[in-house]
């Protein structure tokens, strides 16, 4: 069905519906115990291949500049993201976050697919680039949100209780995220193993990617219902 999906993509690049939109993806997460890793330098996560998420927007031909791991624990939600064929440097600006290097992620511990309005089992944390001295990587400024339109507001946990870590790489940047279990209201696994779950990766000089493979012309950021579903694996 996939390879069938992806060889189809040149006759349909001219409807009007990206083909994304079709679908709701169901991602994998592996179980992965040694994390986060407790030494203050190095990676944060270092997730294998196997947490690698596919690219969704392929089905639209879009090849991509951004990729994403996620693994989790009892402990919590791991999320590593890694953007590719930067120009520039890293830009940021506190009072406006789509201006800014980083992501945005949005977490339904219920992955509730028929509200169109966020619950208080949804979650939203934006994770920002910003330098450091010269010569020195960057740091990440961590805010939990709320989300417009929301049926119910999840309670906005202390930004210093997440754990983070970023690096520049040749060809851009990393940033690893670590989300713990008692941030995410309603984080269960042993009694519901899937979630709803969406990352927003966002760069000022090309714009941003969506997990989806959708873009901003849908409402993503409020809309449970347009968000992929993760399974916890073993």
């Amino acid at each position: 069905m996939w390879i069938t999906l992806l060889s189809d993509v040149e006759t349909r690049k001219t409807t009007l519906i990206p083909q994304p939109f079709w679908f709701r993806p169901l991602f994998q997460a592996p179980k992965v115990e040694r994390i986060p890793r407790v030494s203050p330098t190095g990676r944060l996560l270092d997730l294998a291949e196997a947490c690698l998420l596919p690219n969704f927007g392929e089905l639209d031909g879009h090849a991509g500049w951004s990729r994403v791991w996620v693994a989790w624990n009892d402990r919590g939600l791991a999320l590593s993201v890694e953007v590719t064929g930067k120009s520039g440097r890293i830009q940021f600006d506190s009072s406006r976050p789509q201006g800014s290097d980083g992501i945005n992620v949005w977490v339904d511990t219920r992955d509730t697919r028929d509200i169109h309005r966020a619950s208080r089992y949804c979650h939203k944390i934006s994770a920002m680039l910003f330098p450091r001295r010269p010569g020195e990587g960057p740091d990440v400024m961590i805010v939990p949100e709320k989300i417009a339109r929301a049926q119910a507001d999840a309670p906005l946990p202390d930004p210093d209780s997440y754990q983070s870590r970023a690096a520049l790489t040749k060809q851009g940047w990393r940033l690893e995220l670590f989300i713990p279990a008692r941030n995410l209201q309603g984080f269960d696994p042993e009694t519901n193993r899937r979630l709803g779950f969406n990352v927003q990766v966002i760069d000022p000089e090309r714009g941003d990617e969506f997990l989806t493979g959708l873009g901003r012309e849908f409402p993503q950021g409020e809309d449970p219902s347009l968000w992929s579903s993760l399974e916890l694996g073993a």
